[in-house]
């Protein structure tokens, strides 16, 4: 195998720096630093901002890894040292049938993790090549997009690209020259007499340049050491997107060392990959994959910046692409704002990854509800009651009331509030008794705990009235009428009865015409006072009593009752006006007949008789039977304004039972209206106020002069005062001298023409005055 023996003794002086068959690599430069990862969480349950109920909060959610939460945004280029050296060395195969094997691994781990993109494929050794990974009738490329095994098999670059891996050859069974290559799709001849990385590194960055994707991840496979000097150059220039990721392998390969810019070390960790050694080729199989191998590791959950705890998940860790539910269930959160925070960990292209999701909530304090009371009322009647809801910090107020009959109380009474969802309502229920009266609320969120108190509802006793007291006489029925209120007892039994009285017998000689009736009679055979007793009994209450007095007389000797009134109109009357009529009435209110009735009414002295007279001396009237009414009138006509008395007298020959009503006492009021005019004298077409008083209230009259013109309509309106007030108008041409105002009636009471004093009209002989202004306007000359 050519270039053999010079690998061979560089391999045996690196081997000793290679701590145990995979290289570390520091968490400073690894590849989960750079980009993020297909580690995602997201919560469901609860929603961002939820306000929850005191008690066990529980999350829910989905964790995963690789499973395309992120876009396939990493290029992966295999680069595969085929030179002659690989010829051997892997137990009963090749190495380089354990690069190919271990290739098409990290293929189908990529294509099942769904994280790469496209794939390209570079040979190496002293020169490097890109493969063709498309049949020749699709086209020529040296990249092809990387799609999941199963689809379209002109698509499908797994195989496509298996089968160019399986195509590489190191020219081992021939010597006649050092060349070997790639067999599909698209041959490509590559010199193998050594190994050159900066030709490999520099193919590599081409390849990788022109594939779409972000992230390049070249995964870079040698079993030797490097003859083609320093690999600086051909990393230049380097950049986060593009990482090599290398493997030494065979039995004395060697990573190197980081600071030798020809070692595979050197490659790895300037682009933050770092380099595996494998000394054991036959495992590389099964390393390779790991590279692109995902696992979700564990879920956590922390609450409100606190500790992390694991959340118990079935099947974790698990190797990707995977998604499972989570659910945790957080317990003692006190009232008031929480943040809770889930934490998925784990692994995959990218590297070690951590995704995190919160939710902010709230959780809610119970309202407390208090019923107040205990209260008392009546049954059938509407009974206040008033709650209070405390909440602070409820979305909304929901209360209700219920009631229910305490032991004891009939099971059958029924209840009814007048709004059972208001803190502030009545209630009514039709049975007496002790009930519970509870009040239940919530907030929308939280159920406050329901709080009782009593109700106690009292049958009303009843309210009793005996009315009275009564008087009556002996031996005559007597009414009686008592009242009851009693609002919840329709069914009452009503008792009258009589307590012996004072100064009677023991045994008053009195019936009743109904004693259970409230409205009845009483009647006595003997005169005295007597108790009567109304007694109700609703059948819930001690029987209720009202007692009334009852006062008994003798029948009286029968007597006649003659009595005379008076009365006059109008009131006031007026002077000129209708005369004022008295009218007498005599009467017999007695049982008998009353004889030899005889009215005197004087004329009052001032007052002149008109017609009827009336009876200025004596009238007899004879003999007025029981209930007979007997009228007399006379008019009286005042010449003047007067206000005296008038009376009348009756008498009789036989009994009279009340004699102080045989006299009648009346006034007779005359007004006398006047007019005066002020002032009483004024030039043609001067304008005098005309004034009335004790005119008749409400009426209208008429104002005119007695000579010369009058002004039409010229009629005024008397206040309720009896008085008025006008201007009456002597117009400019009109006669001069003396003249009267006078006053006559239009509407209302009638009295006589009312004239005023004597008002006199003079010449008009002045001018009026006139102003000439001349020269300075500050002067004016009178003319």
């Amino acid at each position: 195998m050519r270039g053999i023996g010079a690998r061979a003794v560089a391999r045996t002086a690196a081997a000793a720096l290679v701590v145990g068959a995979v290289a570390f690599v520091p968490a400073s430069v690894a590849v989960a630093q750079q980009r993020p990862t297909t580690v995602t969480v997201s919560i469901s349950e609860p929603a961002e901002g939820a306000v929850v109920g005191p008690g066990p909060v529980t999350v829910r959610g989905t964790a995963a890894v690789g499973d395309s939460s992120l876009p396939p945004d990493t290029a992966l280029v295999l680069v595969v040292d085929i030179s002659g050296s690989t010829a051997s060395g892997c137990a009963t195969d090749t190495i380089l049938r354990c690069e190919i094997t271990a290739g098409t691994g990290l293929l189908h781990q990529a294509a099942l993790e769904g994280s790469v993109g496209s794939v390209a494929v570079v040979a190496f050794a002293t020169t490097a090549g890109a493969a063709d990974l498309s049949p020749p009738e699709v086209y020529d490329n040296p990249f092809t997009e990387y799609v999941a095994p199963g689809t379209d098999a002109n698509h499908d670059s797994v195989p496509d690209t298996t089968t160019v891996l399986l195509s590489l050859d190191n020219d081992d069974n021939d010597d006649s020259d050092n060349d070997g290559g790639i067999g599909q799709f698209t041959p490509v001849v590559i010199d193998v007499a050594y190994t050159n990385f900066p030709q490999a590194v520099t193919e590599a960055k081409r390849v990788a340049a022109a594939m779409p994707q972000r992230n390049k991840l070249i995964v870079f496979m040698s079993d030797g050491l490097n003859n083609g000097g320093s690999v600086q150059g051909a990393l230049e220039p380097i950049t986060d997107s593009v990482v090599f990721r290398t493997f030494a392998v065979g039995a004395g390969a060697s990573c190197g060392v980081e600071s030798d810019p020809t070692t595979l070390a050197y490659i790895g960790y300037r682009t933050h990959g770092g380099c595996d050694t494998i000394l054991d080729p036959t495992t590389l199989p099964d390393v390779l994959p790991g590279v692109v191998r995902s696992s979700l590791d564990g879920v956590f959950l922390t609450v409100d910046g606190g500790p992390e705890r694991r959340i118990d998940v079935d099947g974790l860790p698990h190797s990707g692409p995977y998604s499972t539910p989570y659910e945790a269930t957080v317990n003692n959160l006190a009232p008031g704002a929480h943040r809770l925070c889930v934490i998925a960990r784990g692994k995959d292209l990218y590297g070690n990854g951590t995704a995190t999701q919160c939710r902010s909530i709230t959780v809610n304090r119970p309202p407390v509800v208090d019923p107040g009371g205990p209260y008392e009322g009546l049954e059938d009647t509407e009974v206040p009651i008033a709650g209070t809801f405390t909440d602070q910090d409820g979305p909304r107020q929901e209360t209700t009331w219920s009631i229910s009959p305490a032991p004891g109380t009939d099971d059958e009474a029924e209840c009814e509030f007048a709004d059972p969802e208001d803190l502030t309502t009545t209630v009514h229920c039709d049975r007496y008794g002790t009930y519970v009266l509870t009040l239940d609320g919530t907030d929308g969120i939280s159920d406050a705990e329901p709080s009782s108190t009593t109700l106690v509802l009292r049958n009303a006793g009843p309210e009793v009235d005996a009315g009275g007291p009564y008087t009556g006489q002996e031996d005559t029925a007597i009414a009686l009428l008592g009242t009851v209120e009693d609002p919840d007892s329709p069914e009452l039994d009503i008792t009258w009865s009589l307590e012996p009285p004072t100064d009677t017998s023991p045994e008053p000689p009195c019936t009743f015409t109904a004693v259970d009736q409230l409205s009845t009679s009483v009647t006595c055979a003997e005169s005295g006072t007597y108790t009567l007793v109304l007694t109700v009994d609703d059948g819930v209450n001690p029987p209720v009593s009202d007692r009334a007095r009852l006062t008994v007389t003798k029948a009286p000797v029968p007597q006649g009752a003659l009595s005379v009134g008076l009365t006059a109109d109008p009131v006031p009357g007026y002077v000129g006006g209708l005369p004022v009529t008295v009218t007498y009435t005599v009467r017999n209110g007695g049982p008998v007949p009353m004889a030899g009735v005889q009215l005197t009414a004087p004329a009052p002295a001032g007052l002149a008789a008109g017609t009827p007279a009336g009876c200025p001396v004596a009238c007899a009237l004879g003999t007025l039977a029981p209930g007979q009414v007997v009228q007399v009138q006379a008019a009286y006509v005042a010449a003047a304004a007067i206000d005296i008395p008038v009376t009348a007298t009756v008498t009789t020959t036989g009994p009279d039972i009340d004699p102080a009503d045989n006299t009648a006492t009346g006034r007779v009021v005359v007004r006398q209206p006047a007019l005066r005019v002020d002032p009483s004298a004024g030039p043609q077409g001067a304008v005098t106020n005309a004034l009335g008083t004790d005119f008749p209230p409400g009426a209208t009259v008429r104002l005119s002069w007695d000579t010369g013109i009058s002004e039409t309509p010229g009629v005024v309106a008397v206040r309720p005062d009896g008085t008025f007030t006008a201007q009456v108008l002597v117009f400019h041409k009109d006669i001069l001298g003396p003249r009267l105002l006078a006053a006559d009636p239009v509407t209302g009471a009638p009295f006589g023409r009312v004239a005023t004093a004597q008002y006199t009209v003079m010449i008009r002989s002045l001018k009026p005055v006139a102003f000439v202004l001349r020269g300075d306007p500050r002067t004016f000359v009178l003319r």
